[in-house]
């Protein structure tokens, strides 16, 4: 599968370099990097920045380091490291689904013919183990485990060394894979987060949003920016 823009793919990278010029963007967590669309916005509106692309499923992360490496020059392309392996709330082990050219691998309660067993680990001890003193952007899509996902960063985003989270939410009740969107405010609002921006809205066949990406920043990070660029 080749990179491909979706009809709901907002660009929040180039919305941040628009609205934020001043803003430094050093390091990208993706987390459930797929085959690689989110990383390139990425570094196609911050060059130079360093990219960790965290993908599981073996067939999707191959594609992910050829679609990269095709469409980016070898300077930007420098910047990303791969990343085999899941994160959650503990660290293990753990059964997921290892479709080629899928968007919706994802973890499940057992093993089978068809599945394959990854490493699990949590944010805090990836950033750890990876040197990460902070995170401008931690993007979420984790296929209905983004809330577990969430908690193993408890102490990055507590110490407030994560500046922008994006999560996949159900606007209402939960989905198979959507964790609702109240799940994560409750986790983010009380520890000094402010909505920032929904994006990739759906309405999934209904007239109403039953799903969006919904972007949080860190509170003091919207103040300090916005009396320093009134």
């Amino acid at each position: 599968m080749k990179l491909h823009k979706s009809d709901l793919e907002d660009d929040i990278a180039a919305y941040i370099a628009s609205r934020m010029p001043a803003y430094s963007m050093s390091v990208l967590v993706d987390c459930g990097a797929n085959h690689g669309w989110f990383t390139y916005q990425f570094l196609k509106a911050f060059p130079g920045m360093q990219a960790h692309c965290i993908e599981p499923a073996p067939t999707i992360s191959e594609e992910l380091v050829a679609n990269l490496s095709r469409v980016l020059d070898s300077g930007a392309h420098s910047g990303v490291r791969l990343h085999t392996l899941a994160l959650s709330d503990q660290a293990g082990s753990a059964y997921m689904t290892n479709q080629p050219g899928v968007t919706v691998n994802r973890i499940v309660a057992a093993g089978g013919a068809d599945l394959v067993k990854v490493e699990v680990t949590t944010g805090d001890d990836f950033c750890r183990h990876n040197h990460i003193g902070a995170i401008n952007f931690l993007k979420i899509d984790c296929e209905g485990v983004d809330d577990k996902v969430l908690r193993g960063f408890d102490t990055m985003i507590s110490q407030g060394r994560v500046d922008f989270v994006q999560v996949e939410a159900a606007i209402g009740d939960a989905t198979d894979i959507h964790i609702p969107l109240r799940a994560f405010e409750d986790s983010l609002l009380p520890r000094g987060y402010r909505h920032f921006r929904f994006v990739n809205q759906a309405s999934d066949g209904a007239a109403y949003l039953s799903r969006a990406d919904v972007v949080f920043i860190r509170k003091s990070l919207a103040e300090s920016y916005g009396r320093a660029h009134p």
